[in-house]
Formats: C-alpha cells, sequence, structure tokens
C-alpha cells in the first residue's frame, strides 16, 4: 500500500512540474512575441520656391543672384543655367522631375507650353523656351538635381540654350512694355504638382547687327569714260532688332596708284536697292554716313528682326561707278566705313 502511494506521489509530482515547465514556456513565448506596427504618410504637394537664371558654369548655384538683364550675342545661341529650388514636405528624394519655361510675358506660360505659338513644340526661338513636358527641344534641356539645401529643399539645375535672334525687351526694342518670364514646375513621386506662384523676370536686351556680305567692292577693269552698275552685295541681319545699315567713305576721293593720275571723286560711286543703270543708282556715295535703305520704301527702309528658325533676313544693295573721261589710271581705291542702326 506504502508503494502505491509512492508511486502516485511521483506521477503527482511529475505532472505537477509539467504543467509548470508548461506555464514557463507559454509565458516566455508570449513575452517574446513580435508586433509590427504601420502607418501610411500623407504626401505634401511640393512647392517651387525660387527661380534664377545664370551664367552657364560661370558661379555657384549658392553666389549666383540671377541676372536681371541678358545681352547675346549677334550670331550664336548663348548656354545659361536655369536654377529652380524646390520644396517637399516629404523629402527632397520624394521629388520625381523638374522642368522650367521662360517665355516674352505677353506669350503667357499656358501658350508657351502647350506649343500653340511659332514652332511649336513648347518651342519659338523669339518668344518661348519650355521643358514643362519633359521634351529636350524646346531649348531646355532635362533638369538634375544640382545642390542640397535641407532635408526637404534642393535645388535643380537646367541647360538653356538661348537663341540671338530672341525678342528683345528692353526701351528701344519693338516691346519695350513687356520683359521675360520665367517659371518652373516640380512633379513628386506620387504625380502631385507645383508650379511657380509669381514668376520671375528679366530684361532681354537689344544687340543691333548686320552683316554688310563683302569687305571689297570690286568693279573690275574699266576704260576711260565707261559706266558700270549691279555689282550686288547681300546684307543680313543679325542680332535681334530691325536694322538698317549706313555707309560712309573715309575720303571725298578714290586715290589712283597710277604714275600722275589724277583722284576719282567718291561721288562717282553711286547705289541703290535696285538693279539698275549706273544713272539710275539712288545715292551719290560721300564721306558721310548714309542709309542703305535696304528694302527700301518697305518696313521703313530696314531689314525687320528674325522670326524664322532658319532663315535670317537678308536683302541686296547695288553698287555703279562712272570713271572720268581723262586724267585717271592704275587702280583706284577708298575705304568706307559701314554702321548698323535702327531707325
Amino acid at each position: 500500500m506504502a508503494q502505491e502511494n509512492n508511486a502516485t506521489h511521483w506521477v503527482l509530482g511529475g505532472a505537477l512540474l509539467l504543467i509548470g515547465l508548461f506555464v514557463i514556456i507559454a509565458l516566455v513565448l508570449t513575452r517574446s512575441q513580435t508586433e509590427t506596427t504601420t502607418v501610411q504618410i500623407t504626401q505634401a504637394t511640393p512647392t517651387v520656391d525660387a527661380v534664377k537664371l545664370c551664367i552657364n558654369e560661370a558661379v555657384a548655384v549658392g553666389s549666383c543672384v540671377g541676372v536681371s538683364e541678358f545681352t547675346g550675342a549677334n550670331t550664336t545661341s548663348t548656354e545659361m543655367d536655369l536654377f529652380v529650388q524646390v520644396s517637399d514636405a516629404n523629402g527632397y528624394g520624394d521629388i520625381a522631375s523638374v522642368g522650367g519655361s521662360l517665355y516674352r510675358s505677353s506669350v503667357g506660360l499656358a501658350a508657351c507650353n502647350t506649343g500653340s505659338i511659332g514652332a511649336g513644340s513648347e518651342y519659338d526661338g523669339n518668344s518661348c523656351y519650355s521643358n514643362y513636358d519633359g521634351q529636350t527641344s524646346g531649348g531646355i534641356l532635362s533638369c538634375a538635381q544640382n545642390d542640397i539645401v535641407s532635408t526637404t529643399s534642393a535645388w535643380w539645375k537646367c541647360d538653356v540654350t538661348l537663341q540671338y535672334w530672341m525678342d528683345a525687351t528692353d526701351p528701344s526694342s519693338n516691346f519695350a512694355a513687356e520683359n521675360w518670364a520665367m517659371d518652373a514646375i516640380v512633379v513628386d513621386s506620387q504625380s502631385n504638382t507645383g508650379i511657380s506662384v509669381n514668376p520671375s523676370t528679366f530684361r532681354n536686351n537689344t544687340v543691333l547687327s548686320m552683316n554688310f556680305g563683302s569687305s571689297t567692292i570690286s568693279y573690275g577693269p574699266m576704260s576711260l569714260g565707261a559706266t558700270k552698275a549691279g555689282v550686288s552685295v547681300l546684307g543680313t541681319a543679325q542680332g535681334n532688332s530691325d536694322v538698317d545699315m549706313t555707309i560712309a567713305a573715309n575720303s571725298a576721293v578714290m586715290t589712283c596708284d597710277g604714275v600722275g593720275s589724277a583722284n576719282i571723286p567718291v561721288a562717282n560711286q553711286r547705289f541703290g536697292t535696285s538693279d539698275s543703270a549706273y544713272e539710275a543708282l539712288a545715292s551719290a556715295l560721300s564721306n558721310s554716313p548714309q542709309d542703305l535703305d535696304f528694302e527700301v520704301n518697305v518696313n521703313d527702309n530696314e531689314l525687320l528682326a528674325r522670326t524664322s528658325e532658319t532663315v535670317a533676313p537678308s536683302d541686296t544693295v547695288f553698287f555703279g561707278i562712272g570713271i572720268p573721261a581723262s586724267g585717271v589710271s592704275g587702280t583706284c581705291t577708298v575705304a568706307a566705313t559701314l554702321a548698323a542702326i535702327n531707325h
């Protein structure tokens, strides 16, 4: 009987021990359980904080205050940098893309960015440059992050190519009441979009330039008493302005190098815009500036500023000369000064 009681005690003791182990294991397992917490962060709309146009890679973004006036070249495009500062409360790394737009103020942002002007496709060399839709044929290449301001703000840089014939907006220009505006657009990873609220502006200055198509007007061999007309020179507008040209002889005479030769008065040279006989050429050369009058009696006798993407305005002026009947020999020459003007 005592042996049975002892066995029972051992069985009960073992059972209690197992129950205790199970409780301990259960407690341990319960206390080491992993919990996962999730939260969805609301996407904030990014903003455009600043836009400025700077000389291409000449200065760092931090020290470039942006141009208030721009003067281009007379025959070549100019590379510039468009800097755009953007902010996103979700962090600057949430920015997916940045685009920019430059346009003459009366054109407006909407017309420039819908390709409804000029050459279309968000570009016109006279009045609109844009890559708002990500295209790179509008004079502004794709933009890239350039400098970090803080965890939520960064500068982006867009490469810009400005054509030399882009419309001038200074007081002497055809668009004196306007300016050039700069806008930007920023898009985040969820396609939330922010745009400029108050566009920055700058003035584009007039570049007055014209190419006189020859450095020498040669009449070739001529006999005493002879006349010649129809020697043509092609003038081509450059820069971004309506333009004409004046000519003035640097002396009152053409100097002849023949032994004992007299000289030829410069007034014996004549010019005009029609290829006519010598006597019909409108103007006699003198040592005072005279208009060459390209596009005579049209457009105030001057070439209008370029508006074509492929062709610059041009016109021809014709020269002629009358040789005295006697007293001159050799080669006769005179230098002249040419100057581009705007009426």
